[in-house]
């Protein structure tokens, strides 16, 4: 345990300095293996380090040290610690090989690899519903393995090897391997139609759901975009369809967050929503813009997830955000900082995520898209508000429904894990974007247009502060993913009764055994508060001091 914790701090801070380093000198290294050449056909191994992939690399190291040294207190009571740290440091070592490998065969490698340990991670409880889940994202994944295998045979035969090194500075692809790779990439960033799992995979323990859901397995297809962005930004029919089933999944996962209850698969959801946004102007050809946003997105939405463990745990293993309450009271520390990860999802002034929010509206209304477009975008940005400050209102912010509240809540380590984060989510926008505002040209718009993110999340405060008296309704056909989750789901379990992969006699009970062995702890109510009304204290200065300096 000890020596992972110390393996990736050391990792995070070499890339620290690497990132400044590959940023102020614009230095590119590539390593190259030659494994075998036979007249024009040639396959050779490249290890690419760029500005683009040592960045990426210092996310994945951050949030993954956070991960473990939240997870030593987490799953404190687990008999099989050493066994899941292992599993975990295989997802993100995986996760390594696709990000710093330029060579198809090497990336399929990362990519398989992402697959199988997700697999084994999210079947870690051994329930039927673990069991199902992990199949259901294996098999989808497969699906996508199909595409990355065919891109790269075209890409054999249009520039003679399966090099993307080659291809990018050749300037050479074709329709057919392009549609292939981002088919791959819709199966791992679960677009239409293969949104299913991602929810599904929810059934792994949280620290698992905050790696995959920030950094790792649904990062996986936007980054492979970001890597052949060069090729991107074509009108042809197949691309716009592409585009359109991206706008299809923002406005589904944005409408069936605003009825969910349950606390990670609202979390779940906003995860779906922003890859969609990303890939859309990933897909117009702004892979900068896109890859700035799964940068900041990785950050907050890790930290959500591991704010969220906590609430589950202080509430006995319950997910219903009905039932929370003023958890804050006993968590005040944790609802300090789940209040101001919800604020950079949202798209609060000057928080991590208003910066690459903003840019991404910015190149959305320059672009001149027709209404559809605008408007799907527009008010999939404004359900974001909704449902979060939903989430806000019933999980920290009203008052307590009855429920018994554990004593069980935030020890020391999971504290320093979760701060950790919290300043890179506080000033890692600010700090990427004096870098990423210089690789556009400048867009020139009205005043109205360029404040547009902040009037759409005024508006969607105004609409939740106006309902917020009114009981919300549920739609099942909603909060089913218009009915296709079902569909998906009697489908593959039809396919896994008739191969005998999965018994559905297990009782499942997410995760159980932390349940049977927590016991109640007495914690001061008022000292948590005071702490949770410090952190918002300082998030107000240091807001007031950025607003100083930019403005």
């Amino acid at each position: 345990m000890n020596a992972i914790m110390s393996l990736f701090g050391m990792l995070t801070v070499m890339y620290v300095g690497l990132t400044y380093t590959f940023l102020v000198k614009g230095m590119v290294c590539v390593m190259e293996i030659e494994i075998f050449k036979l007249g024009i056909l040639g396959f050779n191994l490249y290890l690419y380090l760029d500005w683009v992939s040592i960045i990426f690399l210092l996310v994945v190291s951050l949030i993954m040290s956070c991960t473990v040294y939240y997870s030593k207190s987490y799953m404190l009571n687990e008999s099989n610690l050493f066994l899941f740290m292992l599993l975990l440091s295989g997802f993100v070592f995986s996760m390594y090989i696709m990000v710093v490998s330029m060579n198809m065969w090497m990336i399929m490698m990362g990519w398989d690899g992402l697959g199988v340990t997700s697999y084994l991670l999210i079947t870690y409880y051994q329930s039927s519903v673990s069991n199902f889940s992990s199949m259901v994202t294996m098999l989808s994944n497969r699906m996508g393995d199909v595409g990355m295998i065919l891109g790269g045979v075209v890409m054999m035969g249009s520039v003679g090897s399966m090099d993307v090194v080659s291809a990018v500075f050749l300037q050479e692809s074709t329709n057919l391997m392009m549609v292939m790779l981002i088919f791959g990439g819709f199966t791992k960033s679960a677009q239409m139609p293969f949104s299913v799992w991602l929810p599904m995979a929810m059934a792994a323990p949280t620290p698992v759901s905050a790696l995959v859901h920030s950094s790792t397995l649904v990062a996986a297809g936007a980054y492979l975009m970001v890597r052949f962005g060069v090729f991107l930004g074509n009108s042809s029919v197949v691309f716009k369809w592409f585009m359109l089933m991206c706008l299809f999944t923002l406005l589904m996962s944005s409408v069936m967050a605003l009825v969910e209850v349950d606390i990670k698969s609202v979390i779940a959801l906003s995860t779906m929503s922003q890859l969609s946004l990303m890939i859309f102007v990933i897909l117009v050809g702004s892979e900068v813009a896109g890859l700035y946003h799964l940068l900041m997105h990785a950050l907050y939405k890790a930290l959500l997830f591991l704010c969220s463990g906590v609430f589950i745990h202080s509430m006995w293993g319950g997910q219903d955000i009905r039932n929370y309450g003023v958890c804050y009271k006993m968590n005040g520390v944790v609802g300090g900082v789940f209040m101001v990860c919800g604020a950079s999802l949202m798209g609060f002034p000057y928080m991590s995520g208003f910066y690459s929010k903003d840019l991404i509206l910015d190149i959305v209304v320059s672009m001149n898209f027709n209404l559809f477009v605008m408007g799907v975008v527009l008010l999939s940005v404004m359900c974001t508000v909704l449902y979060f400050m939903r989430l806000l209102y019933w999980g920290v912010m009203s008052y307590s429904k009855g429920v018994l509240i554990s004593g069980f809540g935030v020890n020391d380590s999971m504290v320093k894990s979760l701060l950790l984060c919290y300043i890179f989510v506080l000033c890692g926008g600010a700090g990427v974007n004096w870098v990423v505002v210089d690789m556009f040209e400048g867009v020139y718009m009205g005043l109205v247009l360029k404040l547009l993110s902040l009037i759409i999340f005024m508006l969607g405060m105004g609409v939740f502060i106006y309902f917020t008296g009114v009981s919300m309704l549920r739609s099942h056909y909603l909060g089913s993913m218009f009915y296709f989750m079902e569909v998906q789901s009697k489908v593959v379990s039809g396919v896994f009764q008739s191969l005998g992969f999965v018994s559905m006699n297990a009782e499942f009970m997410l995760e159980s055994g932390l349940i049977k062995k927590l016991g109640a702890m007495v914690i001061n109510g008022h000292k948590k508060v005071f702490l949770m009304k410090f952190m918002v204290s300082f998030m107000s200065i240091w807001y007031m001091l950025v607003a100083m300096f930019v403005m």
